[in-house]
């Protein structure tokens, strides 16, 4: 049998990969939330700019809900999603949504179970500029561009390790979509989702959306990726006189349930070549970075953005369509689950006792009062 590799799981903040921490400042940093919130507002089919702030009078209600949000309420929101996310990661031992971990003080058994499974693939996380300070063309009244549109040369291939980011900031922003032809990035951004990170506040005298002052002007554009030539190293015991570090090559022989095997090796124009260990002598352990979790689904999302609900005290907003959703997800069942005994929660669980990695499709098992 393969052995589950012991150690400390040490994930770090993760604004880089789209779709994973997209937040804006001041809001609660949380590097392990995988549903952002415009994610949110596009899924609760809310309105763009209301839900971001701003005041757009020919905005059309949907579902007539126009509320404009306050800040303290995407605060608590975003809070709220990621509780219910680290409560459900919790219990199925594996990212719901792709994240990025440094896995630390592993013991170096070969072959290794690493402690996050779905494992999708092994490498340091590597971020590097394709342009800075990137001038936006917001457009001038009444002809606004909606969406702004940037074009960017770039030599990457990948559209999902093109990120953007507020000028300056680790903070990311969600794009409506990214291309990639001919050489050149074309990324489409909705204007209500560049307003300025200091205006976000609970004003009483809200932003307009015809107000270019109150959107940023100019974003950074980076690459992220995984960097597959330095997925993993061993690492001396810290009572070694010289600690030393060395490389290690690494296979991953089952995605699922993440084995993983390893061997001291360097890599070398193209190729990994054996090598011997290091003159460190003392015990070692092994540190993995790692890219895992489940591919996006929305029927996943939706699971929970209901559990989060049901840690709310009160609903999100006073929308009709969020308020229904969450009365109906705090609903109060006979069934207690791990998440809680409401609708919202009873329904994740009985997803995520099926969902857990060697379950098997076993029923959860409940308690009825």
């Amino acid at each position: 049998m393969p052995n589950v590799g012991s150690g400390t799981l040490t994930q770090t903040p993760n604004v880089t990969t789209p779709g994973i921490g997209h937040i804006y400042p001041p809001i609660l940093p949380c590097g392990s939330c995988g549903i952002p919130l415009d994610r949110y507002q596009e899924l609760m089919r809310l309105p763009i700019a209301a839900f971001n702030g701003l005041n757009r009078p020919e905005e059309e209600p949907v579902y007539e809900c126009s509320t404009i949000w306050k800040q303290s309420e995407r605060n608590a929101l975003q809070l709220a999603l990621c509780q219910a996310e680290e409560m459900r990661e919790n219990e199925l031992t594996y990212h719901i949504t792709p994240k990025y971990d440094v896995l630390e003080d592993l013991e170096p058994k070969n072959p290794l179970i690493l402690p996050r499974k779905h494992l999708i693939k092994l490498g340091l996380q590597t971020i590097t500029d394709i342009s800075l300070d990137v001038a936006l063309i917001l457009g001038a009244n009444p002809n606004f561009n909606d969406p702004v549109v940037i074009t960017v040369a770039t030599t990457v291939t990948d559209t999902s390790e093109i990120v953007v980011y507020f000028h300056g900031e680790d903070y990311t922003i969600t794009p409506s979509s990214i291309s990639i032809s001919g050489g050149v990035a074309t990324i489409k951004i909705p204007r209500s989702r560049l307003v300025k990170p200091e205006l976000l506040d609970d004003r009483d005298d809200h932003l307009y959306y015809n107000d270019n002052n109150n959107f940023i002007d100019t974003i950074d554009i980076k690459w992220v990726y995984y960097d597959e030539t330095n997925p993993a190293q061993y690492v001396c015991n810290s009572l070694c006189n010289t600690p030393t570090a060395d490389s290690a090559c690494t296979r991953i022989t089952d995605h699922r349930l993440a084995i993983v095997r390893h061997h001291a090796a360097t890599y070398s124009n193209g190729v990994w070549e054996h090598s011997c260990d290091s003159s460190c002598h003392c015990s070692r352990s092994l540190t993995v970075y790692a890219l895992s979790g489940k591919r996006c689904s929305v029927y996943n999302e939706m699971l929970t953005i209901r559990l989060a609900h049901t840690i709310m005290p009160n609903a999100p907003c006073s929308c009709p369509t969020v308020h229904q959703y969450w009365q109906n997800d705090i609903k109060e069942t006979d069934v207690l689950t791990p998440y809680g005994r409401t609708q919202g929660a009873v329904d994740a669980w009985s997803m995520d006792a099926r969902a857990k990695v060697g379950q098997g499709g076993k029923f959860p098992n409940t308690r009825r009062y």
